[in-house]
């Protein structure tokens, strides 16, 4: 059995090891914590840029948006433009062919515009060996 001045020698010789572990222990601890800290900074920065770049994405992509809107509209009137000429301009050939001077076709145009997908000639052309 140890007496009582051995245990007091073996716990003196345990404090110093045990105050070293402990700091040491703190001094990890500090340590780890700095990491965590640049880490999450980092991290925060990352998101920051990221946030930047993907409102510049959106406004870009809101730009795009608006610029086929405009061009489908300019598209869109164009083709109607381009359309209503080709409607006049196959009125004018078959009046200026088809018709003997002096006479009408008796075709209403306005009703052409009703249906886009009304011929530029009538009928009766087409079947006399005219064709659109």
């Amino acid at each position: 059995m140890p007496t009582n001045f051995e245990a007091a020698i073996s716990l003196l010789i345990q404090v110093p090891l045990l105050g070293i572990f402990i700091w040491y222990s703190v001094y990890m601890w500090k340590l780890s914590a700095a990491a965590q800290e640049k880490f999450m900074s980092a991290l925060d920065k990352r998101d920051e840029e990221f946030e930047k770049r993907n409102d510049k994405v959106c406004a870009n992509l809101e730009n795009l948006a608006e610029a086929i809107g405009r061009l489908d509209t300019n598209i869109n009137a164009r083709m109607d433009r381009v359309q209503n000429s080709r409607k006049e301009a196959a009125v004018q050939v078959i009046t200026d062919v088809v018709v003997p001077p002096g006479k009408t076709l008796g075709i209403d145009q306005s009703s052409w515009d009703d249906n886009p997908n009304t011929p530029f000639m009538p009928d009766w052309a087409v079947t006399q060996g005219f064709k659109p």
